[in-house]
């Protein structure tokens, strides 16, 4: 499944900064800790599997990925995903988040 996604499915910078407009420095720690031990709710399951890191959201079946550094490799299994979608799916990510006290 993963090697038919395109490698590149938004140009680096513009997705650093759709997730910058999200998650402020601090917020953005504190998310790549969780998804480096792992975090499952009821809406989103975030997990690292070496240097790959995965955002999935479970009710639509989106699913966000990147390799090592943000951006790097970034890919998606919505080929029609735009950053706004980008936007707003990582804005959902950060109100569940704060909705489980996981992030403040």
């Amino acid at each position: 499944m993963f090697d038919k996604m395109e490698q590149y499915h938004f140009e680096r910078k513009d997705f650093v900064d759709t997730f910058n407009k999200v998650f402020m420095d601090e917020e953005f720690i504190a998310l790549y800790d969780l998804i480096t031990c792992g975090y499952e709710s009821y809406r989103f399951i975030l997990t690292r599997h070496d240097d790959d890191f995965y955002i999935l959201d479970t009710e639509t079946g989106l699913l966000i990925s990147w390799y090592k550094h943000l951006g790097r490799i970034n890919l998606t299994n919505d080929k029609n995903l735009t950053l706004e979608d980008l936007e707003l799916e990582l804005t959902k990510l950060k109100k569940d988040l704060q909705e489980n006290n996981v992030l403040i």
